[in-house]
């Protein structure tokens, strides 16, 4: 007998269940829902993205340059007057020539080829801040100084422009520029013989109004110096709302040398300083900036020097400066220092003179001592050897009787800047022989003004004994001349009684 399947009355298995199939209907709406969506998502994104880029283009175009020219007026608080639209970025824009001309109160101004302004106008949309990056393409630039040596009156500000939005000046920089710096009108005194012509009414120097003429000469004159700076390059960075300025400037001087500056001013305080670093500068260029009594003529400087301004305070300099071959003058005291070689160490308004090997007209000299541009000056002078005829030279005296010998000095330079005096006591090194009379010894105590070389003392003794005193003066000038008192004492012969000898210059 056959047995059937299951026989054993175990459990069939059960078969395994398969899910029912997604109708078709089902995911073609699941697709088309999706593609809606993205369809839209990608509409509203390419409408706004028009939009916003239609605004930025609008933008740009029709208030950006307007705005930019009139938030540059108010944070520069001078008139900037912007080229015609030349190009235009989503993230920048040039102009045309562009220019900041003088006022009646300022002659400082700017002419320039391009200028490009960089922005973002992200935070345009954020928060309603404009931020400017300026670049000023092949300026020309002309900046004048006050009379107290300071260089820039333009007041920095912050100012909110059209529609609530903030401009706010970031950075400017300069590229290839060209800066005319024009400093104070130096002052120089008249000569004594422009003086005089003046009051000679035989003079070609004359007119008919003989007092007016006198007046004028008399009065100081002004003689502008400017100083040129090309190659520029450089940037100014604007921090804390425009409450501090820092610098980076490089150049080159058209009359040769480079120049370095770094500095930072803070305009609430008023306060700049400035580190200037130059090499194988002009010393009249240099002369001509810094706020310095010497007068530079020739040669050249190099050094490091920090300048601080303050207000209401006088301009404090810091660092060194050395010179080679320098030709310079100090008003009020005749003749030009010639072939100067040595140092300048500036301790704020103290200036020390160091090592300084030079010629006083003739007079071959080591300088040394200090000025206090305030106080005054106390310079002091040692000159080894000099002829009496390197001494006549240097005043273009004509002595009537014949001088010879060799003498050593010392001098000091001492007074207020605008009048110093020049005093100094001499030795003779060798005999000195004046008219025929030999002198082993001789001592003079001297002044010296623009208007004469005074002997205050003088004490000489004779080579056959004796003791010879007496005190002269002598004037400078086309129509100078010399006076000399002498008493003598113990002389050969009983020429004991005093003398005196006054004659003019031929």
């Amino acid at each position: 007998m056959t047995n059937s399947p299951n026989s054993g009355h175990e459990p069939e298995p059960t078969p395994q269940t398969t899910p029912e199939p997604t109708p078709p209907r089902r995911n073609r709406r699941l697709r088309r829902f999706l593609f809606r969506t993205t369809l839209l998502l990608s509409g509203v994104a390419v409408v706004g993205g028009a939009v916003g880029a239609w605004w930025a283009w609008i933008f740009i175009q029709e208030r950006l340059s307007p705005l930019v020219e009139q938030n540059l007026t108010q944070t520069l608080n001078r008139p900037v007057d912007l080229g015609e639209v030349e190009s235009v970025s989503l993230n920048g824009i040039r102009f045309g020539p562009s220019s900041v001309p003088a006022t009646a109160t300022d002659a400082d101004q700017v002419s320039v080829e391009a200028v490009d302004v960089g922005f973002s106008l992200l935070p345009v949309l954020l928060n309603r801040r404009l931020g400017l990056n300026i670049t000023l393409i092949r300026p020309d630039v002309y900046v004048d100084s006050a009379p107290d040596g300071r260089w820039i009156g333009t007041q920095i500000r912050t100012q909110e422009g059209e529609g609530g939005i903030k401009t706010e000046l970031e950075t400017i920089r300069w590229q290839n520029a060209t800066l005319v710096l024009a400093p104070a009108a130096e002052i120089v005194e008249p000569e004594v013989e422009e003086i005089e012509a003046a009051r000679d009414p035989d003079s070609e120097a004359a007119t008919d109004d003989t007092t007016q003429d006198e007046q004028a000469a008399e009065e100081a004159v002004t003689t502008p110096t400017l100083v040129t700076v090309e190659q520029l390059n450089g940037v100014a960075t604007f921090r804390d709302n425009n409450d501090r300025i820092s610098y980076e400037l490089t150049g080159q001087l058209s009359s040769g040398g480079t120049l370095q500056l770094d500095g930072e001013t803070r305009v609430p305080d008023q306060a700049t300083n400035l580190v200037v670093q130059g090499q194988e500068l002009l010393a009249t260029d240099v002369g001509a900036l810094l706020p310095l009594p010497l007068r530079f003529r020739a040669g050249r400087l190099g050094g490091n020097i920090e300048v601080q301004f303050r207000a209401d305070q006088p301009i404090e300099l810091f660092g060194a400066a050395r010179f080679r071959d320098v030709t310079m003058e100090i008003p009020g005291v005749p003749n030009q220092f010639s072939e100067a070689d040595g140092g300048l160490r500036f301790e704020g308004q103290r200036v020390a003179l160091e090592d300084i090997e030079t010629l006083y007209g003739e007079i071959p000299a080591r300088v040394g001592g200090s000025l206090h541009t305030q106080d005054g000056y106390d310079i002091t002078a040692q000159v080894e050897s000099v002829s009496a005829e390197d001494v006549l030279e240097t005043f273009e005296l004509e002595f009537p009787i014949a001088t010879s010998g060799n003498f050593r000095a010392d001098l000091n330079l001492v007074g207020p800047i605008d009048q110093p005096q020049l005093n100094g006591v001499a030795v003779n090194r060798t005999v000195a022989r004046v008219d025929r009379v030999d002198l082993s010894a001789v001592r003079a105590e001297f002044s010296v003004t623009p208007q004469a070389l005074t002997f205050t003392q003088i004490q000489a003794t004779p080579a056959d004994g004796g003791l010879v005193s007496g005190n002269g003066r002598i004037a400078f000038g086309d129509d100078g001349g010399l006076v000399f008192d002498f008493e003598g004492r113990d002389l050969p012969g009983g020429c004991d009684r005093p003398a005196a000898y006054g004659a003019n210059s031929p």
